[in-house]
């Protein structure tokens, strides 16, 4: 009984000693050491001052301890090791740094590029956050069966690219515009957008309503003729005008393009006649209710 009591003090002192053993280790060499400064720079890929702002952050060489990243959009990761160029263990200055964001914007797909940078003693750990462009997927064309090629050539924002909703009005603009230069004066051209959430892409669907081809009606050429021109002359004018510089334009339907045609082969005889500084107007009346246009030339 006695060998058996002496032996229970030692048991205990040994699971004290490796009871203050575990809280030593857990509570001081497991504590997570704090950073002793956090920046953080938040870069708009549209503008050029985030050099100097890196600069400002990581103004002399530092070792690079760590280095993490985080995209809304897919990104792969030995994609963004191999474009950045950083290394884990390695020294890291602003140079590289700004070198590295230089060459994510140029991938044209991260609107906002967020570094944070937990500094330590002997170095900082890297976070970069890319958020990504709404990118243009896809258009798709209704209410016409023939020449959707034309319209998808002049929606001329390309697959991929950040869609970008004021160059999508300009675009809808251009259409409009010459959809009217080629006679459709009542035509009508309207889009939808549609959003990805998931993937972060767009889907434009674009209405386009033509109407009917408005014609063109020609009146006749004005010629203010000067004081030592004749009546005669001013006849032989007119008629060939008339003949051979109109002619097309009363067979077929309103077409800007013809009239300018039209009106440069005016101005050419016109100076083959010796009449350099003749002026030419010309004048559209557009009658909506009839669906014809106008058109007067007048010369002085």
């Amino acid at each position: 009984m006695v060998i058996e009591m002496q032996r229970w003090p030692g048991r205990g002192f040994l699971f004290l000693g490796w009871f203050f053993f575990s809280v030593f280790i857990t509570f001081f060499l497991g504590a997570e050491i704090k950073p002793s400064h956090v920046r953080t720079v938040r870069i708009d890929t549209t503008k050029d001052d985030y050099a100097a702002m890196i600069v400002q952050a990581v103004p002399e060489v530092t070792t690079l301890h760590k280095i993490s990243f985080s995209s809304d959009v897919f990104f792969e990761q030995d994609e963004f090791f191999y474009l950045t160029d950083l290394r884990e263990s390695s020294q890291l200055t602003a140079t590289q740094l700004v070198e590295a964001v230089r060459t994510l914007i140029k991938k044209n797909r991260f609107s906002i590029i967020t570094l944070s940078l937990d500094s330590y003693d002997d170095g900082v750990q890297l976070h970069v956050d890319l958020v990504g462009f709404w990118s243009f997927d896809r258009l798709k064309i209704e209410g016409v069966l023939i020449g959707k090629d034309l319209y998808k050539h002049q929606y001329s924002m390309e697959l991929g690219d950040p869609f970008n909703e004021e160059l999508h009005e300009t675009l809808l603009e251009k259409i409009r515009k010459d959809l009217k230069d080629k006679g459709f004066f009542k035509s009508s051209v309207t889009s939808e957008i549609k959003r990805d959430e998931k993937r972060k892409t767009v889907q434009v669907t674009l209405a386009v309503n033509r109407g009917p081809s408005f014609t063109a009606l020609l009146e006749p050429v004005t010629v203010r003729a000067a004081a030592d021109l004749s009546g005669h002359d001013v006849e032989v004018i007119t008629a060939y005008i008339e003949r051979h510089c109109l002619h097309r334009l009363s067979r077929f339907g309103y077409n800007k393009q013809t009239i300018n045609k039209a009106a440069l082969a005016i101005r050419k005889y016109l100076n083959a006649q010796g009449f350099l500084d003749a002026k030419i107007e010309l004048e559209e009346r557009i009658q909506i209710n009839t669906g014809a246009v106008r058109i007067s030339f007048i010369i002085d």
